[in-house]
């Protein structure tokens, strides 16, 4: 049974100004190797190592590497490792040479465990397929493109793009195979913090060439609420860690996380006794899980915590409202449901620019 039924939490991020599932592990999408194995791989399989990813037929380096074998290379690469990868394979079509993406997709949905559609090998006309699945879904979608301009439409707030390009003028099919897979690096690099606590900009990966784009293509993919890197002492370092709709990130991942663990926190309340009877008691139990996870979610700093104005008025984090039990219609205590429940919180955001002046005198 989908937990959706049992408890029902929607969060919305609200923002002052209109914008211009939380797991921890990547799902690469794409075709499935072309050597053969006696053990070929799952439909939807989890690899804990690159060489259980070669060991299923997936060729990972030299000229004849297969996209997914690539794509796994550079998530093991990274210096915080990901603790698994999914690996999805796309089927062979009735009709046509394939199935659906979406038919993929919807087959690695059912498997729990991963949060983040890493394609690769696939083409990027089927990017806005993807981005719209992903969009009705608590999962995100990260992808590569190598031109100028991002090629998902900025709408899509779990959707977000990464720019691959060595300089401006590069073509595409002289890059080397891992400037494909730069969505890859990032994605197995960030969803290895805690869900909401970390940024997505200012971090390094491994196993790329330098990357970095020139300024005035940065400020561009920036003011368009994409991504690219920039190139420090030889270093790759992300810039900007936001989705195509224009919010941060984190914000989604965070946002989904929350909403993941409080409704776990209440199932395991409503399971773990005999009854919670329709009484103050009962909606204080409730009220408490809401609690606990609202604290969670300050030590990640996905929330923000207390704090005063500069009259020493308090400023909290988060409120709680819960109705009172005496309050709630007979319909509704014959339904056996609880309603009417509200909480409010200030993210806590993150530092991306700092500004300081100084003055030196004698």
């Amino acid at each position: 049974m989908d937990l959706n039924n049992i408890i029902d939490i929607g969060v919305d991020i609200q923002n002052p100004s209109p914008p211009v599932g939380a797991g921890d592990c990547l799902l690469i999408i794409g075709l499935p190797p072309v050597t053969e194995k006696e053990k070929p791989p799952l439909a939807v399989g989890i690899y804990f190592s690159l060489e259980e990813v070669e060991a299923v037929g997936f060729v990972c380096d030299g000229d004849n590497a297969d996209p997914v074998g690539v794509a796994a290379r550079v998530a093991f690469q990274q210096n915080l490792r990901p603790y698994a990868v999914y690996i999805a394979i796309r089927q062979e079509g009735d009709e046509v040479a394939f199935e659906p993406i979406t038919e993929t997709l919807d087959r690695a949905y059912d498997v729990a465990g991963w949060y983040t559609v890493c394609p690769a090998g696939i083409g990027v006309d089927e990017y806005e397929e993807i981005a719209e699945w992903t969009e009705s879904k608590e999962k995100m979608f990260a992808y590569t493109y190598l031109s100028n301009e991002d090629p998902i439409e900025p709408k899509y707030f779990r959707s977000h793009g990464w720019c691959g390009l060595l300089r401006d003028e590069s073509n595409a099919t002289e890059l080397p195979d891992e400037c494909h897979y730069v969505h890859v690096a990032v994605t197995a690099k960030c969803l290895s913090y805690d869900a909401g606590s970390e940024t997505w900009a200012f971090k390094e990966v491994h196993g790329l060439p330098r990357i970095a784009v020139s300024k005035e293509l940065r400020n561009e993919i920036v003011e368009d609420s994409s991504n690219a890197f920039v190139n420090v002492s030889g270093h790759n370092y992300t810039v900007n860690g936001m989705v195509r709709g224009g919010e941060w990130i984190d914000v989604i991942r965070g946002r989904d996380w929350l909403q993941t663990e409080m409704r776990m926190r209440i199932f395991r309340l409503l399971a773990s006794e005999p009854k919670i009877a329709y009484l103050e008691t009962g909606l204080a139990k409730i009220q408490n899980e809401i609690i606990a996870t609202l604290k969670s979610a300050q030590d990640r700093n996905i929330v923000q915590v207390d704090e005063y104005d500069e009259r020493g008025g308090l400023i909290p984090g988060f409120t709680v409202t819960v109705p009172r039990a005496a309050s709630i219609a007979p319909e509704q205590r014959q339904m056996r449901k609880l309603s009417g429940i509200q909480w409010r919180a200030r993210l806590a955001g993150a530092i991306h620019v700092v500004e300081v002046s100084g003055t030196l005198s004698y």
